[in-house]
Protein backbone atom coordinates (compact mmCIF):
# COMPACT_ATOMS: atom_id res chain seq x y z
CA UNK A 1 0.00 0.00 0.00
CA UNK A 2 1.55 3.31 -1.02
CA UNK A 3 1.52 6.55 0.93
CA UNK A 4 -1.33 8.17 -0.95
CA UNK A 5 -3.57 5.10 -0.62
CA UNK A 6 -2.83 4.99 3.10
CA UNK A 7 -3.60 8.69 3.40
CA UNK A 8 -6.92 8.26 1.69
CA UNK A 9 -7.88 5.50 4.14
CA UNK A 10 -7.36 7.83 7.13
CA UNK A 11 -10.78 9.42 7.39
CA UNK A 12 -12.62 7.16 5.00
CA UNK A 13 -13.54 4.16 7.10
CA UNK A 14 -17.08 5.23 7.63
CA UNK A 15 -19.04 3.35 10.20
CA UNK A 16 -21.95 1.85 8.38
CA UNK A 17 -25.19 3.53 9.47
CA UNK A 18 -28.35 1.64 10.20
CA UNK A 19 -31.52 1.56 8.20
CA UNK A 20 -33.85 4.47 7.49
CA UNK A 21 -34.91 6.57 10.44
CA UNK A 22 -38.12 8.54 10.47
CA UNK A 23 -37.58 12.26 10.93
CA UNK A 24 -39.68 14.20 13.38
CA UNK A 25 -42.53 16.33 12.07
CA UNK A 26 -41.49 19.13 9.77
CA UNK A 27 -41.17 22.76 10.83
CA UNK A 28 -43.29 25.64 9.60
CA UNK A 29 -40.77 26.05 6.75
CA UNK A 30 -41.45 22.42 5.81
CA UNK A 31 -37.99 21.14 6.69
CA UNK A 32 -37.27 17.95 8.57
CA UNK A 33 -36.23 18.09 12.20
CA UNK A 34 -33.49 15.47 12.66
CA UNK A 35 -34.77 12.94 15.18
CA UNK A 36 -32.90 11.65 18.18
CA UNK A 37 -31.22 8.53 16.86
CA UNK A 38 -30.40 5.40 18.82
CA UNK A 39 -26.70 4.56 19.01
CA UNK A 40 -27.34 0.84 18.52
CA UNK A 41 -29.00 1.56 15.16
CA UNK A 42 -26.36 3.87 13.68
CA UNK A 43 -23.10 2.60 15.20
CA UNK A 44 -21.22 -0.73 14.98
CA UNK A 45 -21.60 -2.78 18.14
CA UNK A 46 -17.90 -2.97 18.94
CA UNK A 47 -17.83 0.80 19.47
CA UNK A 48 -20.93 0.96 21.65
CA UNK A 49 -19.30 -0.37 24.79
CA UNK A 50 -16.14 -1.86 26.20
CA UNK A 51 -14.48 -2.59 29.53
CA UNK A 52 -13.96 1.11 30.17
CA UNK A 53 -16.64 2.96 28.19
CA UNK A 54 -20.26 3.08 27.12
CA UNK A 55 -21.79 5.21 24.37
CA UNK A 56 -24.99 6.83 25.63
CA UNK A 57 -28.01 5.54 23.69
CA UNK A 58 -29.40 8.88 22.47
CA UNK A 59 -27.54 10.36 19.51
CA UNK A 60 -28.28 13.87 18.27
CA UNK A 61 -27.83 14.86 14.64
CA UNK A 62 -27.35 18.32 13.11
CA UNK A 63 -28.67 17.33 9.71
CA UNK A 64 -25.27 16.01 8.62
CA UNK A 65 -23.25 14.50 11.49
CA UNK A 66 -24.03 12.59 14.69
CA UNK A 67 -23.03 13.80 18.14
CA UNK A 68 -22.11 11.05 20.61
CA UNK A 69 -21.55 11.19 24.35
CA UNK A 70 -19.32 8.57 25.89
CA UNK A 71 -19.27 7.51 29.53
CA UNK A 72 -15.84 6.31 30.68
CA UNK A 73 -14.29 5.11 33.93
CA UNK A 74 -13.03 8.66 34.53
CA UNK A 75 -15.69 10.97 33.13
CA UNK A 76 -17.52 11.86 29.94
CA UNK A 77 -16.20 12.48 26.44
CA UNK A 78 -17.91 13.69 23.28
CA UNK A 79 -17.43 12.73 19.65
CA UNK A 80 -18.76 14.67 16.69
CA UNK A 81 -19.25 12.20 13.81
CA UNK A 82 -18.94 8.45 13.44
CA UNK A 83 -15.29 8.80 12.50
CA UNK A 84 -14.40 10.77 15.61
CA UNK A 85 -16.26 8.22 17.73
CA UNK A 86 -13.97 5.46 16.41
CA UNK A 87 -10.93 7.65 17.09
CA UNK A 88 -12.04 8.51 20.63
CA UNK A 89 -12.70 4.86 21.47
CA UNK A 90 -9.17 3.98 20.39
CA UNK A 91 -7.82 6.90 22.41
CA UNK A 92 -9.59 5.44 25.45
CA UNK A 93 -7.54 2.28 24.98
CA UNK A 94 -4.42 4.44 25.03
CA UNK A 95 -5.59 6.19 28.20
CA UNK A 96 -6.20 2.84 29.89
CA UNK A 97 -2.61 1.79 29.11
CA UNK A 98 -1.23 5.07 30.43
CA UNK A 99 -3.34 4.87 33.57
CA UNK A 100 -2.23 1.32 34.33
CA UNK A 101 1.39 2.18 33.63
CA UNK A 102 1.38 5.24 35.89
CA UNK A 103 0.24 3.16 38.88
CA UNK A 104 2.62 0.25 38.31
CA UNK A 105 5.38 -0.40 40.87
CA UNK A 106 8.08 -0.05 38.21
CA UNK A 107 6.87 3.34 37.04
CA UNK A 108 6.31 4.70 40.55
CA UNK A 109 9.88 3.76 41.42
CA UNK A 110 11.28 5.33 38.26
CA UNK A 111 9.15 8.47 38.63
CA UNK A 112 11.00 9.29 41.85
CA UNK A 113 8.68 11.99 43.10
CA UNK A 114 7.53 13.33 39.74
CA UNK A 115 3.91 14.44 39.76
CA UNK A 116 1.84 12.28 37.43
CA UNK A 117 -1.83 13.03 37.85
CA UNK A 118 -4.37 10.19 37.50
CA UNK A 119 -6.48 10.15 34.35
CA UNK A 120 -9.62 10.84 36.39
CA UNK A 121 -8.03 14.02 37.71
CA UNK A 122 -7.10 15.11 34.18
CA UNK A 123 -10.73 14.77 33.13
CA UNK A 124 -11.64 17.21 35.87
CA UNK A 125 -9.15 19.81 34.63
CA UNK A 126 -11.07 20.44 31.43
CA UNK A 127 -14.47 21.94 30.76
CA UNK A 128 -17.61 19.94 30.09
CA UNK A 129 -16.71 17.15 27.64
CA UNK A 130 -19.00 18.42 24.89
CA UNK A 131 -16.93 21.61 24.81
CA UNK A 132 -13.89 19.56 23.79
CA UNK A 133 -15.46 19.46 20.35
CA UNK A 134 -15.09 23.14 19.58
CA UNK A 135 -17.79 24.29 17.22
CA UNK A 136 -20.89 23.02 18.98
CA UNK A 137 -23.77 23.49 18.69
CA UNK A 138 -23.48 24.86 15.14
CA UNK A 139 -21.61 21.79 13.89
CA UNK A 140 -21.01 22.13 10.17
CA UNK A 141 -24.23 23.95 9.32
CA UNK A 142 -22.43 27.27 8.77
CA UNK A 143 -20.37 25.73 5.98
CA UNK A 144 -23.52 24.92 4.02
CA UNK A 145 -25.36 28.19 4.62
CA UNK A 146 -22.64 30.70 3.79
CA UNK A 147 -22.60 32.32 0.39
CA UNK A 148 -19.79 31.53 -2.02
CA UNK A 149 -19.09 35.16 -2.75
CA UNK A 150 -18.64 35.74 0.98
CA UNK A 151 -15.95 33.08 1.04
CA UNK A 152 -13.87 34.79 -1.62
CA UNK A 153 -14.50 38.21 -0.12
CA UNK A 154 -13.47 36.89 3.29
CA UNK A 155 -10.30 35.30 1.92
CA UNK A 156 -9.39 38.41 -0.06
CA UNK A 157 -9.97 40.61 2.98
CA UNK A 158 -7.86 38.40 5.23
CA UNK A 159 -5.10 38.24 2.66
CA UNK A 160 -5.15 42.02 2.17
CA UNK A 161 -5.07 42.62 5.92
CA UNK A 162 -2.19 40.18 6.38
CA UNK A 163 -0.20 41.78 3.57
CA UNK A 164 -0.73 45.21 5.09
CA UNK A 165 0.21 43.95 8.54
CA UNK A 166 3.41 42.40 7.24
CA UNK A 167 4.34 45.65 5.55
CA UNK A 168 3.79 47.47 8.82
CA UNK A 169 5.88 44.96 10.72
CA UNK A 170 8.73 45.24 8.21
CA UNK A 171 8.84 48.97 8.72
CA UNK A 172 9.82 48.29 12.30
CA UNK A 173 9.42 50.23 15.50
CA UNK A 174 10.73 53.44 14.00
CA UNK A 175 7.80 53.78 11.63
CA UNK A 176 5.35 52.82 14.35
CA UNK A 177 6.70 55.57 16.52
CA UNK A 178 6.28 58.02 13.67
CA UNK A 179 2.60 57.20 13.63
CA UNK A 180 2.21 58.53 17.15
CA UNK A 181 0.66 61.69 15.73
CA UNK A 182 -2.18 59.55 14.40
CA UNK A 183 -3.37 57.76 17.53
CA UNK A 184 -6.30 55.98 15.87
CA UNK A 185 -4.16 54.51 13.10
CA UNK A 186 -1.48 53.56 15.59
CA UNK A 187 -4.04 51.85 17.84
CA UNK A 188 -5.48 49.83 14.95
CA UNK A 189 -2.00 48.81 13.89
CA UNK A 190 -0.99 47.73 17.38
CA UNK A 191 -4.23 45.77 17.78
CA UNK A 192 -3.61 43.92 14.51
CA UNK A 193 -0.04 43.12 15.55
CA UNK A 194 -1.18 41.88 18.95
CA UNK A 195 -3.82 39.62 17.37
CA UNK A 196 -1.28 38.08 15.04
CA UNK A 197 1.23 37.60 17.86
CA UNK A 198 -1.51 36.00 19.94
CA UNK A 199 -2.23 33.51 17.14
CA UNK A 200 1.42 32.62 16.85
CA UNK A 201 1.69 32.26 20.61
CA UNK A 202 -1.27 29.88 20.64
CA UNK A 203 0.32 27.83 17.88
CA UNK A 204 3.57 27.70 19.81
CA UNK A 205 1.89 26.71 23.06
CA UNK A 206 -0.45 24.17 21.60
CA UNK A 207 1.51 22.45 18.86
CA UNK A 208 5.16 23.40 19.04
CA UNK A 209 5.07 22.08 22.60
CA UNK A 210 4.58 18.55 21.26
CA UNK A 211 8.09 17.21 21.82
CA UNK A 212 9.94 14.36 20.15
CA UNK A 213 9.32 12.20 23.22
CA UNK A 214 5.61 13.06 23.09
CA UNK A 215 5.49 11.96 19.45
CA UNK A 216 7.29 8.72 20.29
CA UNK A 217 4.69 7.92 22.93
CA UNK A 218 1.89 8.71 20.46
CA UNK A 219 3.46 6.38 17.93
CA UNK A 220 3.65 3.58 20.49
CA UNK A 221 0.01 4.17 21.42
CA UNK A 222 -1.12 4.43 17.79
CA UNK A 223 -2.56 7.92 18.27
CA UNK A 224 -2.25 11.30 16.59
CA UNK A 225 0.31 13.43 18.53
CA UNK A 226 -1.74 16.49 17.57
CA UNK A 227 -5.08 15.11 18.71
CA UNK A 228 -7.79 17.55 19.77
CA UNK A 229 -8.42 15.34 22.82
CA UNK A 230 -6.99 17.46 25.66
CA UNK A 231 -6.95 14.64 28.23
CA UNK A 232 -4.86 12.37 26.03
CA UNK A 233 -2.48 15.20 25.13
CA UNK A 234 -1.89 15.98 28.80
CA UNK A 235 -1.69 12.32 29.82
CA UNK A 236 1.10 11.75 27.29
CA UNK A 237 2.86 15.03 28.08
CA UNK A 238 3.20 14.24 31.77
CA UNK A 239 4.89 10.87 31.12
CA UNK A 240 6.84 11.81 27.99
CA UNK A 241 10.05 12.00 30.01
CA UNK A 242 9.88 8.20 30.35
CA UNK A 243 10.08 7.54 26.61
CA UNK A 244 13.27 5.47 26.93
CA UNK A 245 11.55 2.89 29.09
CA UNK A 246 8.23 2.92 27.27
CA UNK A 247 8.84 -0.48 25.68
CA UNK A 248 9.12 -2.00 29.15
CA UNK A 249 5.90 -0.44 30.44
CA UNK A 250 3.41 -0.09 27.59
CA UNK A 251 2.68 -2.50 24.74
CA UNK A 252 2.77 -1.09 21.22
CA UNK A 253 -0.85 -0.60 20.17
CA UNK A 254 -1.84 -1.20 16.55
CA UNK A 255 -3.00 1.87 14.67
CA UNK A 256 -6.75 1.39 14.16
CA UNK A 257 -7.97 1.17 10.60
CA UNK A 258 -9.73 4.51 10.92
CA UNK A 259 -6.35 6.11 11.59
CA UNK A 260 -4.30 4.08 9.13
CA UNK A 261 -1.79 6.81 8.36
CA UNK A 262 1.17 4.70 7.15
CA UNK A 263 3.42 7.20 5.33
CA UNK A 264 1.48 10.11 6.79
CA UNK A 265 1.83 8.83 10.32
CA UNK A 266 5.56 8.47 9.91
CA UNK A 267 5.81 12.10 8.91
CA UNK A 268 3.62 13.29 11.78
CA UNK A 269 5.47 11.18 14.33
CA UNK A 270 8.93 12.02 12.99
CA UNK A 271 8.63 15.79 12.55
CA UNK A 272 7.59 18.48 14.98
CA UNK A 273 5.01 21.16 14.09
CA UNK A 274 7.63 23.60 12.84
CA UNK A 275 9.33 20.98 10.66
CA UNK A 276 5.97 19.85 9.29
CA UNK A 277 5.16 23.42 8.38
CA UNK A 278 8.46 23.83 6.53
CA UNK A 279 8.00 20.54 4.67
CA UNK A 280 4.41 21.25 3.68
CA UNK A 281 5.17 24.84 2.68
CA UNK A 282 7.96 23.65 0.42
CA UNK A 283 5.70 21.05 -1.19
CA UNK A 284 2.96 23.61 -1.86
CA UNK A 285 5.36 26.18 -3.27
CA UNK A 286 6.84 23.55 -5.58
CA UNK A 287 3.30 22.76 -6.77
CA UNK A 288 2.74 26.43 -7.58
CA UNK A 289 0.34 27.39 -4.79
CA UNK A 290 -0.09 31.06 -3.87
CA UNK A 291 2.52 32.01 -1.19
CA UNK A 292 0.13 34.24 0.76
CA UNK A 293 -2.58 31.57 0.83
CA UNK A 294 0.03 29.10 2.04
CA UNK A 295 1.12 31.34 4.90
CA UNK A 296 -2.46 32.07 5.93
CA UNK A 297 -3.25 28.37 5.87
CA UNK A 298 -0.38 27.50 8.21
CA UNK A 299 -1.04 30.49 10.45
CA UNK A 300 -4.56 29.17 11.02
CA UNK A 301 -4.31 27.47 14.39
CA UNK A 302 -7.75 25.88 14.02
CA UNK A 303 -6.23 23.19 11.82
CA UNK A 304 -3.93 20.78 13.60
CA UNK A 305 -0.53 20.05 12.02
CA UNK A 306 -1.89 16.58 11.19
CA UNK A 307 -4.88 18.02 9.35
CA UNK A 308 -2.69 20.48 7.47
CA UNK A 309 -0.42 17.63 6.41
CA UNK A 310 -3.40 15.55 5.31
CA UNK A 311 -4.73 18.39 3.18
CA UNK A 312 -1.33 19.12 1.63
CA UNK A 313 -0.69 15.45 0.85
CA UNK A 314 -4.14 15.12 -0.69
CA UNK A 315 -3.55 18.19 -2.86
CA UNK A 316 -0.04 17.29 -3.96
CA UNK A 317 -0.31 13.52 -4.38
CA UNK A 318 -3.93 12.46 -4.11
CA UNK A 319 -5.14 15.11 -6.60
CA UNK A 320 -2.10 15.19 -8.83
CA UNK A 321 -2.99 16.33 -12.34
CA UNK A 322 -6.35 17.91 -11.41
CA UNK A 323 -6.66 21.47 -12.71
CA UNK A 324 -7.53 24.25 -10.27
CA UNK A 325 -6.71 22.12 -7.24
CA UNK A 326 -5.15 25.25 -5.74
CA UNK A 327 -8.74 26.51 -5.32
CA UNK A 328 -9.04 24.23 -2.30
CA UNK A 329 -6.39 26.02 -0.25
CA UNK A 330 -8.09 29.45 0.01
CA UNK A 331 -11.36 27.55 0.40
CA UNK A 332 -9.88 25.96 3.53
CA UNK A 333 -9.27 29.38 5.11
CA UNK A 334 -12.92 30.00 5.90
CA UNK A 335 -13.25 27.45 8.72
CA UNK A 336 -13.95 28.90 12.14
CA UNK A 337 -14.11 25.90 14.48
CA UNK A 338 -12.37 22.59 15.08
CA UNK A 339 -15.47 20.77 13.86
CA UNK A 340 -15.38 22.68 10.58
CA UNK A 341 -11.63 22.11 10.20
CA UNK A 342 -12.03 18.36 10.65
CA UNK A 343 -14.96 18.35 8.24
CA UNK A 344 -13.19 20.27 5.50
CA UNK A 345 -10.13 18.04 5.87
CA UNK A 346 -12.32 15.02 5.19
CA UNK A 347 -13.89 16.75 2.18
CA UNK A 348 -10.45 17.14 0.58
CA UNK A 349 -9.48 13.55 1.38
CA UNK A 350 -12.74 12.30 -0.14
CA UNK A 351 -12.10 14.28 -3.32
CA UNK A 352 -8.70 12.57 -3.57
CA UNK A 353 -10.30 9.18 -2.90
CA UNK A 354 -12.84 9.70 -5.67
CA UNK A 355 -10.15 10.84 -8.13
CA UNK A 356 -7.98 7.79 -7.49
CA UNK A 357 -10.64 5.13 -7.04
CA UNK A 358 -13.72 6.11 -9.05
CA UNK A 359 -13.50 8.50 -12.01
CA UNK A 360 -10.48 10.79 -12.60
CA UNK A 361 -11.24 14.45 -11.93
CA UNK A 362 -10.53 17.07 -14.57
CA UNK A 363 -10.80 20.29 -12.58
CA UNK A 364 -12.35 21.96 -9.52
CA UNK A 365 -14.96 24.67 -9.76
CA UNK A 366 -13.83 28.02 -8.34
CA UNK A 367 -15.31 29.69 -5.28
CA UNK A 368 -17.36 26.82 -3.86
CA UNK A 369 -17.69 26.18 -0.11
CA UNK A 370 -16.83 22.47 -0.39
CA UNK A 371 -14.93 20.81 -3.25
CA UNK A 372 -17.02 20.53 -6.42
CA UNK A 373 -15.28 18.88 -9.38
CA UNK A 374 -15.75 18.18 -13.05
CA UNK A 375 -14.83 14.61 -13.95
CA UNK A 376 -13.16 13.34 -17.11
CA UNK A 377 -16.62 11.99 -18.02
CA UNK A 378 -17.96 15.57 -17.91
CA UNK A 379 -20.03 15.03 -14.79
CA UNK A 380 -20.10 17.39 -11.83
CA UNK A 381 -19.49 15.56 -8.56
CA UNK A 382 -19.48 16.38 -4.85
CA UNK A 383 -18.43 13.87 -2.17
CA UNK A 384 -19.57 14.78 1.36
CA UNK A 385 -18.56 13.15 4.66
CA UNK A 386 -21.87 12.68 6.48
CA UNK A 387 -23.43 10.34 9.00
CA UNK A 388 -27.10 10.95 8.24
CA UNK A 389 -28.50 13.70 6.01
CA UNK A 390 -31.97 15.10 6.62
CA UNK A 391 -33.81 17.72 4.59
CA UNK A 392 -32.90 20.77 6.65
CA UNK A 393 -32.56 24.41 5.69
CA UNK A 394 -28.72 24.28 5.45
CA UNK A 395 -28.73 21.46 2.84
CA UNK A 396 -31.51 23.21 0.92
CA UNK A 397 -29.56 26.49 0.87
CA UNK A 398 -26.38 24.69 -0.17
CA UNK A 399 -28.11 22.86 -3.01
CA UNK A 400 -29.62 26.09 -4.32
CA UNK A 401 -26.31 27.92 -4.09
CA UNK A 402 -24.55 25.02 -5.75
CA UNK A 403 -26.91 25.22 -8.69
CA UNK A 404 -26.04 28.89 -9.09
CA UNK A 405 -22.35 27.98 -8.98
CA UNK A 406 -22.83 25.40 -11.72
CA UNK A 407 -24.73 27.84 -13.91
CA UNK A 408 -22.04 30.49 -13.43
CA UNK A 409 -19.29 27.99 -14.21
CA UNK A 410 -21.02 26.72 -17.35
CA UNK A 411 -21.76 30.25 -18.56
CA UNK A 412 -18.00 30.76 -18.76
CA UNK A 413 -17.48 27.34 -20.37
CA UNK A 414 -20.10 27.02 -23.12
CA UNK A 415 -18.10 24.25 -24.79
CA UNK A 416 -18.85 21.85 -21.92
CA UNK A 417 -21.71 19.39 -22.17
CA UNK A 418 -22.40 18.23 -18.63
CA UNK A 419 -23.52 14.60 -18.47
CA UNK A 420 -24.94 14.69 -14.96
CA UNK A 421 -24.59 16.01 -11.42
CA UNK A 422 -23.75 13.51 -8.68
CA UNK A 423 -23.79 13.77 -4.89
CA UNK A 424 -21.86 11.05 -3.08
CA UNK A 425 -22.62 10.67 0.63
CA UNK A 426 -20.53 8.55 2.96
CA UNK A 427 -23.48 7.93 5.25
CA UNK A 428 -27.25 7.65 5.10
CA UNK A 429 -29.93 10.00 3.78
CA UNK A 430 -33.60 10.34 4.65
CA UNK A 431 -36.27 9.59 2.06
CA UNK A 432 -37.38 13.22 2.13
CA UNK A 433 -33.86 14.58 1.56
CA UNK A 434 -33.28 12.09 -1.26
CA UNK A 435 -36.52 13.10 -2.95
CA UNK A 436 -35.87 16.85 -2.66
CA UNK A 437 -32.28 16.62 -3.87
CA UNK A 438 -33.25 14.33 -6.74
CA UNK A 439 -35.87 16.84 -7.85
CA UNK A 440 -33.13 19.48 -7.88
CA UNK A 441 -31.10 17.43 -10.32
CA UNK A 442 -28.77 15.42 -8.08
CA UNK A 443 -28.11 11.73 -8.60
CA UNK A 444 -27.50 10.37 -5.11
CA UNK A 445 -25.01 7.68 -4.07
CA UNK A 446 -25.25 6.99 -0.33
CA UNK A 447 -23.82 4.64 2.29
CA UNK A 448 -20.30 4.48 0.88
CA UNK A 449 -18.83 2.85 3.98
CA UNK A 450 -17.97 -0.50 2.44
CA UNK A 451 -16.83 1.06 -0.82
CA UNK A 452 -14.42 3.26 1.11
CA UNK A 453 -13.29 0.48 3.42
CA UNK A 454 -12.35 -2.02 0.76
CA UNK A 455 -11.72 0.40 -2.10
CA UNK A 456 -13.49 -1.78 -4.63
CA UNK A 457 -16.32 -1.16 -7.11
CA UNK A 458 -19.74 -2.39 -6.20
CA UNK A 459 -19.42 -1.72 -2.47
CA UNK A 460 -22.15 0.91 -2.40
CA UNK A 461 -25.34 -0.04 -0.62
CA UNK A 462 -27.54 -1.08 -3.56
CA UNK A 463 -30.67 -0.65 -1.49
CA UNK A 464 -30.24 3.11 -1.51
CA UNK A 465 -27.99 3.80 -4.46
CA UNK A 466 -25.95 2.19 -7.16
CA UNK A 467 -22.33 2.60 -8.06
CA UNK A 468 -21.62 3.91 -11.55
CA UNK A 469 -18.68 1.53 -11.85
Amino acid sequence: MNGVESLILLFLVLLLPGGPVAAEETTSQDFEVPPVLMAGEVTPGHLLSGPHHRVLPEVHNDGFLNLYRIETDWGEMAAYSNIQLAIRVHELTALVELDQMSTSDVFVQIAAGRIVRPIAELFGFFEHPVSWVRGLPSGVMRIFTRRIRHVQTSVDSVQAAMVELKEQQRKGKKDRDSAAGEPEAAAVEEEAIEKRESLLEELSARWLGVSRAHREWSKRLGTDPYTTNPVLREAIRQVSWADRIANRLVPRLPVPYVQDLAYLNEVIWDLDAYELRKLNTRRLLTAGADPESIELFFDDTIYTPSQQTIIVTSLIQGLDGVAERDELLPQALDVQTEVEAAYYTRCVVLAAWYHRNQVPLQEFLPGTVVPVALTKEQKLVVVLPVDYVFWTEPIAIWSENNQEDRESFLADRPELEIQGTELWLTGNISDRARRELTEEGWKIYANLGELLRYKKPGGVDQSTSSSPK
